[in-house]
């Protein structure tokens, strides 16, 4: 899920409960052993050219920002769907008329746009899902007027007891802007991110909410967006994997 981030990582939900701590300092900040040797081993292990820039900001970060909180949202319904960036996105705009876009593109990474089509690219490291846990690691490049920015995400969640998620994300950021680092100092940069982590989660949550409010109209709105040319355009697969999902709904339903 970062840029004028609201929509990725997928990351991903309206939280119910959520935190947040932020540390700053003139190198890179302090991290816990645990969740720095989780974080090391999985950059040293991608192949992924993006890989070394986003194994390097994580080495020289001085923004460190966590949230955490619970969502609403099914964790074995999501789970499906954890790891499709662009349907999650097409889909928000198709039912909850959302201005962010993330799109796929020929070299792998992803264009996301914002509602002030301010453009930021995002590059999957590392995402994988069991029964029990999702990981995801995800690099940020983009620029806003006057100061550009990386930024790297780690993402956890798992489902909780009462069948929702409970999500952990460590937003490790920089800039080369000597503005921007100026502007960090008194909290502008730090708020800047953790604010659109915030709209990411939230976005996140309010697709699934609509998801399922009313299934038959839903894929009636879906349903009419089959022109390749337009700029919602749900392929053969996509629309076979929404229909999966609302069949499981229906069984589950039943029982």
């Amino acid at each position: 899920m970062l840029m004028r981030l609201r929509h990725m990582i997928a990351a991903m939900l309206v939280c119910t409960a959520t935190s947040c701590s932020q540390a700053l300092g003139a190198g890179p900040a302090k991290t816990s052993a645990v969740e720095t040797n989780s974080l090391e081993t999985i950059l040293s292990s991608t192949n992924l050219t993006h890989g070394a820039a986003a194994t390097n900001l994580y080495a020289r970060h001085r923004i460190y920002i966590n949230q955490k909180g619970s969502l609403d949202s099914k964790y074995d319904v999501v789970r499906d769907f954890a790891n499709d960036y662009e349907l999650i996105s097409k889909i928000a705009e198709c039912l909850i008329d959302s201005k962010m876009t993330l799109r796929k593109q020929k070299d792998g990474s992803y264009l996301y746009t914002n509602p002030d089509n301010d453009t930021s690219r995002l590059w999957v490291v590392h995402d994988r899902f069991s029964e029990d846990m999702f990981q995801g690691v995800y690099y940020f490049t983009g620029s806003r007027m006057f100061w550009d920015f990386e930024a790297l995400v780690y993402l956890e969640s798992k489902p909780n007891k009462k069948g929702g998620i409970e999500f952990d994300a460590r937003i490790f950021a920089d800039s080369g802007s000597a503005i921007a680092r100026l502007l960090s100092k008194i909290s502008f940069v730090k708020s800047y991110f953790a604010r659109e982590s915030t709209s990411v989660i939230t976005q996140f949550d309010s697709v699934y909410e609509m998801l399922f409010k009313d299934p038959k109209e839903n894929m009636e709105k879906i349903m009419q967006h089959r022109d390749p040319r337009s700029r919602i355009y749900f392929s053969d697969d996509e629309i076979e994997k929404i229909r999966r999902l609302y069949d499981t709904i229906s069984t589950d339903d039943k029982k």
